[in-house]
C-alpha cells in the first residue's frame, strides 16, 4: 500500500494548506521536462503518484478513509514483521536443539538409556502411585506429631518441661562445644557456669557441715569460721 504522506513528504498531521503548498513545490521539482530522457519515465511516475496522493489527502472524507486503511495496513505489517522475527527465532532454536541432539547422540549413542525412559503409560502410573504413597506417609507422620503434641498439652505437661528435653537443655548449656554468637556470648556463658558451680559447691558444703554437726554435736560452722579467721589473721 502506498504511503501518500511519504510521497508528498509531509507529516500525517499536516493541514490542508501545507499539503497544497508542498504539492505545488513537489510538482515543480519533479516535472518531467526538468529531467533527461533516461529519467523522464521515472519523473512521470513520480508526478502521477503526487497527483494521486494530493487527490486523496486534499479531500477530507477520502483522507479519513485512507488514514483508517493506512493504520490497519501498518498494524498488519507490524504484526507480519513480528511474526517473521518469531519464526526466525523458532527456527534458530530448532537448529540449536538439533545440534544438541546430534552431540548427545555422538557421545551417548552407544549407551542403553531405556531405564530412564518414563514415556510409557505404565511408568507414568507408577510414578503417580509413588508420589501418592509418599504424600500419604507424610500426612500420617504429621498427624502423629500433632496427636503427640495435643496429648502433652492435655496432660498439662508443657513441651519445654519434658524431662528429656530439659535434660538435653542442661547438657547443651554445660557443653563446651555449643555454638556462640560472639565473644560476649562466650564469656557470659562461662561466667554463668562458674557462678553455678560456686553456688552448688556452697550448697554441698552447707549440707555436709549440717550432717557433721548433727552427728558430732559440734557446731562445725562456728569451728570453720574460727579456723578460717585465725588462719587469715596469721
Amino acid at each position: 500500500m502506498k504511503n501518500y504522506y511519504e510521497i508528498l513528504e509531509v507529516n500525517n498531521k499536516a493541514s490542508l494548506d501545507i499539503i497544497k503548498k508542498v504539492f505545488k513545490l513537489q510538482i515543480k521539482k519533479y516535472h518531467p521536462d526538468l529531467f533527461p530522457d533516461n529519467k523522464k519515465k521515472w519523473a512521470e511516475e513520480k508526478v502521477k503518484d503526487l497527483n494521486e496522493a494530493y487527490d486523496t489527502l486534499s479531500n477530507e472524507q477520502k483522507r479519513n478513509e485512507y488514514d483508517n486503511l493506512l493504520k490497519e495496513y501498518q498494524n498488519n505489517d507490524e504484526l507480519s514483521k513480528k511474526e517473521e522475527i518469531l519464526n526466525k527465532q523458532i527456527e534458530y532454536l530448532k537448529e540449536k536443539l538439533n545440534k544438541k541432539d546430534q552431540i548427545i547422540e555422538h557421545f551417548l549413542g552407544g549407551l542403553d538409556l531405556s531405564e530412564y525412559d518414563y514415556n510409557s503409560d505404565e511408568d507414568i502410573e507408577l510414578n503417580l502411585e509413588n508420589i501418592k504413597n509418599n504424600s500419604t506417609q507424610e500426612i500420617q507422620n504429621q498427624d502423629m506429631e500433632y496427636t503427640t503434641n495435643n496429648n502433652i498439652k492435655q496432660n498439662n505437661i508443657p513441651y519445654h518441661d519434658n524431662p528429656k528435653n530439659l535434660l538435653e537443655k542442661i547438657q547443651n548449656f554445660f557443653s563446651s562445644s555449643r555454638p556462640y554468637k560472639n565473644n560476649f556470648d562466650y564469656y557470659i556463658h562461662n561466667l554463668l557456669i562458674l557462678l553455678l558451680k560456686i553456688v552448688l559447691f556452697i550448697i554441698f558444703a552447707i549440707i555436709c557441715f549440717s550432717i557433721i554437726s548433727i552427728i558430732t554435736h559440734v557446731n562445725v560452722f562456728e569451728l570453720f569460721i574460727n579456723v578460717f579467721f585465725n588462719t587469715s589473721n596469721t
